[in-house]
């Protein structure tokens, strides 16, 4: 439930709700917090870290007395927080409009003010689930309050219900939901005995999608594209084909030096398609920044673009990456992405550079299917950083049921998204919410593609 307290203008509410969506791990401190148990996004806690729960974002809350102001104007706010392995994740609830209540600052007077509602509850996908629940957990809830509460006091149980109707592809079923329901750290672990893969999941949802239809929208300043899902696997499959003949495995971990296009989604699904683990980079950073996350996680493999287009201008990426690869003795290969046409690919001086044509080309070993490792639900697929402003970026690891079933579950019956929708995001590959979209495009990815939905590049 989100409670605010104050009496804005339409323009002040606007500001009021941008600052909610883009300021609130800041905002968490002297809030009220419901805390909940969730699948985790990540499969690993930073060993290095002498005190985890040190991080503000994981502290518990001050709530703020009664009647008092904020600069905002903003007096409560609820949240639910997820337990994400290394980091917690604030994600505002869905207001009911009942509590959505505004209070003038003169004199107090409360003012009931709907922010918004749907205009047929009972059509969407949430309703479907709520009557899903109540059919077989013999219940009888009719509100999203009900649900929800029922949702965090039947961990185990809601948590399967959530796998079933979302749709989980697994090639051998769970035993257990969880390890331990009411215990956050050390972190408990979900599905056990499960075996899936990530890409699997995003390029073949259970969802039904016509394979002809679109499946990625990508645009830049000088290039416009959709792709097909059917195009989609098969340029999946030939990336694939490259990186099994550089010996990947799972485990390994593959890095991006890239923009937000169609190349690197596809490399991201090629690299945890055989259970090696994917971290992006945008390529406006700066070689230090760079080194300071690639150096820790230690790369088999880079993609990079030769070049960016930027505000009409172009401007090369490969001086950055040739003292980049000087500094990651653990790369096989490096492989370019020929973003920019006009750019030269090559990089002199650096051995075990390829252009991507030359890396994707038909082998004589290549599979003529995709392949598919199948793996723990547990097992990483994105690395992600903090900002690195209190010292070294740390590592984020996040793992492949927690980011499945959350978005699944937040696309699904949070945002009502089936199959033949557009959903469009746009930002760089290493932004967090990015990586959210597509499954987790980390900071690139397909989150629409689980559900059979569009999913624009920009």
């Amino acid at each position: 439930m989100t409670s605010i307290n104050a009496s804005p203008t339409g323009n002040e509410m606007s500001k009021l709700l941008s600052k909610l969506l883009t300021l609130r791990p800041l905002m968490l401190q002297g809030r009220k917090c419901t805390i909940t148990t969730a699948p985790q996004d990540d499969t690993a806690r930073r060993a290095s870290d002498p005190n985890p729960n040190a991080n503000p974002a994981c502290t518990k809350p001050r709530a703020r007395p009664s009647g008092s102001a904020h600069p905002n104007r903003l007096q409560t706010v609820n949240y639910k927080r997820h337990h994400v392995g290394s980091e917690t994740s604030c994600d505002l609830l869905y207001p009911s409009p009942a509590t959505m209540a505004t209070t003038d600052d003169t004199n107090g007077t409360a003012q009931g003010q709907k922010l918004w509602e749907h205009h047929d509850p009972k059509s969407t996908q949430m309703w479907e689930f709520l009557q899903r629940v109540n059919e077989r957990q013999q219940k009888s809830f009719e509100t999203y309050g009900e649900l929800y509460r029922w949702s965090i006091e039947n961990i185990e149980v809601s948590w399967a219900e959530i796998w079933e109707y979302c749709g989980i592809r697994a090639s051998m079923p769970y035993k257990t939901v969880v390890s331990d329901s009411k215990t956050m750290f050390p972190r408990p672990a979900w599905f056990a005995e499960a075996r899936l893969n990530f890409a699997e999941n995003l390029l073949y949802p259970t969802q039904k999608v016509d394979e002809d239809a679109p499946a990625v929208i990508a645009a830049t300043e000088t290039t416009r594209e959709t792709v097909s899902w059917k195009v989609l696997r098969e340029r999946v499959r030939e990336c694939q084909a490259g990186m099994l003949a550089m010996e990947l495995k799972a485990g390994d971990r593959v890095a991006g030096y890239v923009a937000n296009h169609t190349n690197a989604l596809v490399a991201m699904l090629a690299a945890t398609s055989l259970g090696a683990i994917w971290t992006a980079v945008s390529p406006d950073t700066g070689v230090t920044a760079v080194l300071d996350r690639m150096v820790q996680i230690e790369p088999v493999l880079l993609f990079t673009d030769n070049a960016v287009m930027y505000n009409g201008k172009t401007h090369p990426v490969l001086p950055k990456v040739k003292e980049i690869v000087g500094q990651l003795p653990t790369l096989k290969a490096t492989i370019v992405f020929e973003t920019a046409p006009s750019q030269d690919p090559t990089i002199p001086g650096v051995d075990k550079v390829h252009t991507y044509s030359a890396f994707t080309s038909p082998k004589s070993s290549s599979p003529a299917k995709l392949h598919f490792e199948q793996l723990s639900p547990d097992h990483p697929i994105y690395i992600l950083y903090s900002s690195g402003t209190t010292g070294a970026p740390k590592c984020i690891v996040h793992g492949a049921i927690g980011t499945l079933l959350q978005h699944k579950k937040e696309h699904i019956l949070q945002s009502d998204i089936r199959p033949g929708m557009v959903g469009s995001w746009e930002g760089a590959v290493s932004k967090t919410m990015v990586a959210l979209r597509v499954g987790s495009w980390p900071t690139i990815s397909l989150t629409f593609g689980r559900t059979g939905c569009v999913l624009p590049l920009y």
